[in-house]
């Protein structure tokens, strides 16, 4: 890896590479008293980073947790987050891919959701397409006690213009207040897979983790499955997130707090592991994310309380972790993405000091693949006016009543009744003169 760069102030970075081979790099500001917790977006599309462009103003306590996908039949983003760390909304927008950079490209923001569960370390709200384009999103929602808690699913098929009513993924009442959290990932064969994290508010109490898949598109969902319900130590259980590969490969990873991973070659049906991945201590910082590099090598990226870390999966076992940044800090919110095939690209932000967004990349041993300039949106056609009819003039002699009709008379069928009583008439007036001269 390079050496971590700093980018900006900010929080919760959240990365995706495009169709052609761009990186673009999402993260909210940690505002100070007052000010606006803007949203930025960097991206390295022309072979550097553009300077930081503040996308959305945000006028909310903070603009936190974010995901992001492309429709790549429309070059579109979709980008969600949430505006309050506890019980709070949860917002989207979209702009053209070309121009993601262009404030004035975004729509305007618009809460999805209300209630939304947003503790640390429970998943929160993530979304993913389908291959039909329809956006599907999930996210925890509880009751006032936060004791009824639930995964909601909503979707759209037009692009985010509108938005379903939410059916529920899974609920539960639990004993004492507790989050509940949700990641969502959708495989080659259009199978929805959900990991749930589910937490007690008073810290170590209580936790659960699980899974569910739907196959027909979220009307029906599996029963749900109980990843595990036990720990090691008091922090107890964290962050279940979940990745598909292809057609039915799928990946879950958490902490207890070892980082696990438990794998799938069957869409779900049954699973390998769990197996520790990388011996570093505790760590419920973020997930342990995952992304595949263009030979198919798997690569994960977390973090812990001295620093950042890599390492790679054979398909049995992981290597040894690799440093990304191993100063003494409190890195969170890490994410990793995969572009030009051979190229991983890392973002985290510290807790610590200056709170600031890091970025790092590496090249690795894969096929690459050169990138493509972003296609500019096609134009839409303007339309062709259609052909305006003539306007009756209530000034013109005779017209004034059809002006104002809605079912006017036609003055063309008017005039061949004129001509047929010409000759009606002077028969009238000829026999009139005949019979006075009779006279």
């Amino acid at each position: 890896m390079t050496q971590p760069s700093r980018e900006s102030g900010g929080n919760f970075p959240k990365l995706v590479c495009d169709q052609y081979d761009n990186v673009h790099l999402f993260y909210g500001a940690l505002p100070e008293p007052g000010l606006p917790a803007d949203i930025y977006y960097r991206t390295d599309a022309g072979n550097a980073w553009s300077e930081p462009a503040n996308i959305i103003a945000v006028q909310e306590p903070v603009a936190i947790r974010f995901d992001a996908v492309i429709s790549p039949d429309t070059d579109m983003f979709h980008l969600i987050w949430m505006n309050a760390w506890i019980n709070g909304q949860l917002y989207y927008s979209h702009a053209p891919l070309a121009s993601a950079s262009d404030p004035r490209a975004w729509s305007t923001p618009r809460p999805l959701a209300n209630q939304v569960s947003n503790a640390s370390n429970t998943g929160n709200a993530t979304i993913a397409i389908d291959s039909a384009g329809v956006i599907h999103i999930v996210y925890g929602t509880y009751d006032q006690t936060f004791t009824q808690l639930a995964v909601q699913h909503i979707t759209s098929s037009n692009g985010g213009q509108t938005w379903s009513l939410p059916t529920t993924v899974y609920s539960i009442a639990t004993p004492i207040p507790s989050d509940i959290g949700a990641r969502v990932t959708i495989d080659g064969q259009d199978r929805i897979h959900v990991a749930i994290t589910m937490r007690s508010q008073e810290y170590g109490l209580a936790s659960e983790l699980g899974y569910m898949q739907s196959t027909d598109g979220g009307q029906s969902w599996s029963a749900y499955q109980k990843i595990s319900d036990k720990s090691t130590s008091f922090q107890g259980l964290s962050t279940l997130a979940v990745y598909t590969f292809g057609d039915n490969e799928v990946h879950l990873t958490w902490h207890d707090p070892r980082r696990l991973h438990q794998w799938s070659f069957d869409g779900g049906r049954t699973w390998n592991g769990p197996i520790e991945m990388i011996g570093l201590g505790a760590a419920f910082g973020g997930p342990n994310a995952l992304t595949k590099d263009s030979a198919g090598e798997l690569y994960m990226v977390t973090a812990t309380g001295d620093g950042v870390y890599s390492a790679s999966f054979d398909g049995t076992q992981w290597g040894l972790p690799e440093p990304i940044d191993d100063r003494s800090i409190d890195p969170h919110g890490q994410d990793i993405a995969t572009c030009q095939g051979n190229q991983l690209h890392v973002a985290y932000y510290d807790r610590t000091g200056d709170t600031r967004v890091w970025y790092s990349t590496r090249s690795v041993n894969a096929p690459h693949r050169d990138r493509l300039p972003i296609p500019k949106p096609t134009p839409m056609p303007v339309p062709t006016p259609a052909a305006i009819q003539p306007t009756l003039n209530p000034s013109e002699p005779g017209l004034a009543d059809w002006a104002g009709s809605q079912e006017p008379t036609q003055p063309d069928a008017f005039w061949p009744l004129v001509a047929a009583l010409i000759p009606v008439t002077l028969l009238l007036i000829g026999s009139i003169i005949l019979q006075r001269r009779s006279h």
